[in-house]
């Protein structure tokens, strides 16, 4: 029977999406946090189109295995890295953005991607409670998707704010250096998931990249709130 402690994988990963708003909001419109959200939906509805073409199918007949996982791994760094960082581009060039109002765009971006995440996750395990299907998995696991979130939500706010000032000093560079940043981030998926068991162990450990991202983000953010403030 499904353990009901993951349920609280989803409530974490949806927390960490609202707690920054609540924090960020003090001296914050709501409306730079709305801008964050529709961007990220934006972008992620031409990656869901994108993904209802038979490229996979083409590249896995046409390749090896491993030469597939590389090159389906390159296709999906830089269709995140350019997608997510062109449309968060194309709005900073229409709304001007300071540092404060920066971060609560990615915020709103990041944290609309952790909240969707969590809706799904709570649902999903909540339908196997109740129709109490026989599947099993470790309640140790629940803190990964979590730890995820808050370390990909720092990555998507660095990001952001990398672009933000891209457009700020006309500088198209930083732009470049934001999808330099991010691609690498989905791009190496699927290399893990064809070469980590998933074993709860497994799982943590294809988290290490995912902090290590988030770590540099969060330094990246420091750096950035000393230039642009």
């Amino acid at each position: 029977m499904t353990n009901p402690y993951l349920l609280f994988s989803g409530i974490g990963m949806i927390l960490v999406g609202i707690l920054p708003v609540v924090y960020w909001r003090k001296d914050v419109k709501l409306k730079y946090f709305l801008f964050g959200a529709l961007t990220w939906a934006a972008a992620i509805g031409v990656k869901v189109l994108m993904d209802l073409t038979p490229l996979n199918d083409f590249l896995m007949r046409k390749f090896t295995i491993s030469t597939f996982i590389i090159i389906i791994g390159i296709y999906v760094g830089l269709r995140t890295g350019i997608l997510e960082n062109g449309f968060a581009y194309i709005v900073s060039k229409k709304i001007e953005m300071k540092f404060r109002e920066a971060i609560a765009f990615g915020i709103g971006f990041g944290g609309s991607e952790a909240i969707f995440l969590g809706i799904l996750s709570f649902l999903s395990v909540l339908n196997l409670i109740l129709t109490k299907a026989s599947t099993y998995e470790d309640p140790s696991i629940l803190f990964a998707p979590i730890i995820e979130r808050l370390f990909v939500l720092f990555s998507h706010i660095f990001s952001c704010v990398l672009v933000i000032y891209s457009v700020k000093t006309k500088k198209i560079r930083y732009f470049l250096y934001s999808i330099i940043y991010k691609s690498p981030i989905d791009g190496i998926i699927p290399w893990m998931q064809h070469n980590i068991p998933k074993t709860v162990k497994g799982i943590y450990i294809m988290e290490i990249p995912v902090v290590i991202f988030g770590i540099i983000g969060l330094i990246g953010i420091i750096k950035l709130r000393e230039v642009m403030e």
